[in-house]
Order: C-alpha cells, then structure tokens, then sequence
C-alpha cells in the first residue's frame, strides 16, 4: 500500500479552501439521503469527500500521471460522476475514515472496499452505467483517512457562524436539497452570500498533517467478489457502517501501487508500506 503522510502545507491549504467552497455552495442541492439534521454536520460530510478526493487528485499530479478530472466535473448543483479519467478508464475514489489516528496501524487490519447498495440506482449498480462513451470501463480505488489527528480530536473541523447559518437554511428550504438542471447562482453570488464576513480558510481547520492510505482497486474483472453487507463492523472496530453495501476485503483485491508500479517507483510525500 501507500501511505502519504508528508502533503506539503502548500498543498494541504489549497485543498482545504477549495473544498469548503464547495461544501457551501453545494449543501443546498445536495440530496440528504441520511436524514441528517444539523446543516453543520452535513457540510463537514461534503467537505471531507472534497478533501479526500483533492489529496488523491494532487497526489496523482506529483507523480505526473495524466489524469484528467476537468471531464468527469459536476457544477455545485449536480450529482457528482467521477472523479477523474486515466487510461481510456473512469475512476472513482471510495474514501473512508477510520477510527484511529494511526493509518499504520489501521493497515494492518482487514480493510473493508465498500460500495453503497441502498438501492436500485446507487453506486453499486451505477458502475455499469459509463460517463463517456471513449471509456473502457469503470475502476473504483478504496484509501482511507484517520479520523483523528490525536486521541478525542477529529482530524477534520468546519465552523459556520449565524449569518452562514442563516443563509444555508433559506437556500435549504428556496431549493428543497435538489439537484437543478441549471445553475441557480454564480460563484461570485454564492462567495458574497457565505464569506463576505468570513473567509474560506477561516471556516474549517485541520487539527494535524493531512494523511491517507491508498490501498486497492477494483474493476471489471473483481465484481464477482463483492458481496451484500448489511451495516455492520469491520477491521476491529475501526469502521462502522450504517447502510448496505457491497463488500470485498481490500487484501483481496489488486494494489493500486502494483497496478502502477513502474509510474511509482518513487512515491512523494509518502512511502510504500506492507500490509499483507
């Protein structure tokens, strides 16, 4: 597997702001399958697939892979599709965060792939349905994120004020958290209504270094080994899920380092470790 725990300030920072402007604009239009109740707790969910997803993509652009997300990009208002083209291939990142402040730790326990099957029509059964007619197929990569940068404290922290509040509420009930066909406000309109008495970087904080383990994938010729999961508890605690899911151990998938191990002889800001 491959373990970064050395993303520059730099790049962590840029992350970070991009991906709560985001969570912002979005929240309004995004559906809430999980009946989730504070808009507080909703944002930081949003924010923390950003984060996920903007490691991997700066990551992927280090190693000087050709990856091109610009195709595979959903506006603020619309679903999201993939996260990025390599190879003639669709690519999907499957983050999860673990329950621990050691990723060396959580590698060495039994990893769960998980992909949502609540029903017809999620993620599960949309890995046949293909973004791009040039694409050859659909390949999901399982990393995963500490959930704490130290005992008791989240890795991951959003804050939003009362005017922010406010403004996500009105555009709540204005927009029911659907998805539109056509965009409802510009950046510049949404960047006035949220951060003109706060900045994006004021609005979230990380409480450690930014960290992630990539460890498998899975295309074409691996769904045969995914299996329906109930909710349920894996790698000793360190994940808890609360939906159904299609399930495969990352162990017995390939490694994404050995999909591509001549591009990633030289691993930065990280390190290839054992964990099988």
């Amino acid at each position: 597997y491959i373990l970064l725990n050395g993303i520059p300030s730099e790049v962590a920072s840029r992350i970070g702001n991009e991906a709560i402007k985001y969570a912002f604009f979005s929240l309004p239009f995004t559906v809430n399958r999980m009946q989730v109740q504070q808009p507080e707790q909703r944002l930081l969910n949003i924010f923390k697939g950003k984060v996920a997803e903007g490691i991997f993509l700066e990551f992927l652009k280090c190693q000087q892979f050709i990856a091109d997300s610009s195709t595979c990009e959903t506006p603020y208002f619309q679903p999201d599709r993939r996260d990025f083209m390599l190879n003639d291939y669709e690519w999907d990142l499957k983050n999860n965060f673990v329950h621990t402040d050691q990723l060396l730790y959580a590698a060495k326990n039994a990893l769960p792939a998980l992909i949502p099957d609540r029903y017809q029509g999620d993620q599960w059964s949309k890995r046949l349905q293909l973004s791009s007619t040039n694409s050859k197929g659909l390949i999901y990569v399982f990393t995963f994120m500490p959930h704490y940068a130290s005992e008791k404290i989240p890795l991951l922290q959003c804050t939003v004020d009362n005017e922010q509040k406010k403004t996500i509420d009105l555009l709540c009930e204005r927009w029911n958290n659907k998805h539109q066909l056509s965009e409802p406000y510009s950046d510049a309109a949404l960047n006035s209504m949220f951060f003109s008495s706060r900045k994006p970087e004021d609005c979230y904080k990380f409480q450690g270094q930014l960290s992630m383990l990539i460890t498998s994938v899975a295309g074409p010729n691996q769904w045969n080994l995914f299996k329906s999961r109930k909710p349920d508890v894996f790698a000793d605690g360190l994940i808890k899920t609360k939906i159904l899911n299609r399930y495969c151990p990352v162990n017995d998938l390939p490694d994404f380092h050995r999909y591509f191990k001549q591009q990633l002889k030289h691993i930065h800001w990280g390190e290839i470790i054992s964990a099988r």
